[in-house]
This record gives C-alpha cells, structure tokens and sequence, in this order.
C-alpha cells in the first residue's frame, strides 16, 4: 500500500499535466482561432467597402452616359428646330421680296395700258397636299384718279377629269368662295390670295380670268393663261 502512493501521486500528477496541457492548448487554439476570424472579418469588411464604391462609381458613370445621351438628343432636337425655323425665314424672305418686287413695279410701271387690268397669275402647289394650290391674283387700275374703283372678277379652271373635258367655277375651286364671282375694291392695285383645291385625277391647263369694272360693261378683260405652278 505504502509503495502504491508515489505512483497514484506520480499519475495523478500526469493527470493534471495533461489536462493543463489541454487547456492550454484550447486556450492557443482560441486565441488564434479569433485572430484569425478577426482578421478574415477585417479582410471582408473591406472588400465589402470596396465593392460598395465600385457599384457606387458605376451608378454614377451610368447616370452621366445617361445625362451625355439626353443632352445629345435635346441639341439634335435644338438643331433640327433651328433648321426648321431657319428655313421657315428663308421662306418667308423669298414672299416677301417677291411681295416687295410687285409693290415696287406697281408703284414705278407708268406704261401699263390704262384702266382695269390683270397684273399677273402666280401658283404654288402646296407640299403637304398635292391636290392643294396657293394662287395669287394682282389687279392694277392705272387711271388719273385716285378714286376706288368697284370690280368683279370671276376664275374658271379649264383641263380634263378622268380624261373627260371639265370646268371648275372659282366658287367650286376655292372652298372659300361664297359667290360665282368675287368683289374687290381699291384705287391702284389689289392682290387677291387664296387656294385652289382641285378633285383626283384632275389635270388642269388653262386659267380663265375674267374682270370687269362695275358700271361700265366695255372695262371686260378675259385672259387666258396656262396653268404652271410656280415653285419657290
């Protein structure tokens, strides 16, 4: 029994050993268990951060593709309604030197034959509708006095519908006429505007004009002139 105990001290002491040795060992294995989550935590935190920015700064380059394309699309839009406007004015000029021209030879044109007379016919298809016409009409009076005189005049559009012989009265031509003939006043001369419009498969060739002086059944004119249209 006495020879016993030193062994049962001696194995007991083992025992202790080996379990501090294990618990020591569970302690280091803790402890860099943690520093290695810790720093895997770290190392995840950060990519994390850095995929954050990236999405970041792709939303902000995608924003400003967006922004250079709807910038691109309003200057197109911005250039092509300058385009639009600018020949709108060129348009326009060429009326109105046009206007200017007839105005001027009008008031300049002493040799005219005197009395009531057709200036000139001009016709002008209109783009958007080919069966749609502008005409317009100068009248001119070259007498001494200055008082207004009192016409008539009254159109008819001679040619060929579906290859038949066919007359159109200005009332049927001009959907703004109310009358068979229109009625003008003025002292020197007067433009008359307004638009044909003509059926399919109409072919117009000849503009019958006819305009007199009321009171005064010798100042008839009637002329004839071929249709041309005109394109400005």
């Amino acid at each position: 029994m006495t020879a016993e105990l030193p062994r049962i001290k001696r194995a007991r002491r083992g025992i202790v050993f080996l379990c501090g040795g294990l618990v020591g060992a569970g302690l280091l294995g803790f402890v860099l268990g943690s520093q290695y989550f810790t720093h895997n935590m770290k190392s995840m935190r950060q990519k994390l951060a850095s995929l954050s920015s990236l999405e970041q700064q792709y939303a902000d380059q995608q924003q400003q593709l967006v922004n250079l394309e709807m910038a691109d699309q309003v200057n197109r839009l911005a250039q092509e309604n300058l385009r639009q406007r600018v020949t709108e004015l060129q348009t326009e000029q060429v009326k109105l030197e046009s206007d200017i021209y007839v105005y001027k030879k009008l008031l300049e044109d002493d040799e005219a034959e005197a009395g009531l007379n057709l200036e000139s016919l001009s016709i002008r298809p209109v783009e958007s509708d080919p069966n749609r016409f502008n005409y317009e009409i100068v009248l001119r009076r070259n007498e001494a006095l200055s008082q207004s005189v009192e016409a008539s005049l009254s159109l008819d559009i001679e040619g060929r519908l579906h290859g038949i012989p066919y007359s159109m009265a200005f009332k049927e031509a001009d959907p703004d006429m109310r009358d068979e003939a229109m009625s003008v006043s003025f002292k020197y001369f007067k433009i008359l505007k307004g638009q044909f419009v003509l059926p399919e498969h109409f072919e117009p060739t000849t503009v019958v004009i006819s305009l007199y002086e009321a009171g005064r059944a010798d100042s008839l004119v009637i002329k004839e002139i071929p249709w041309e249209p005109a394109v400005f």
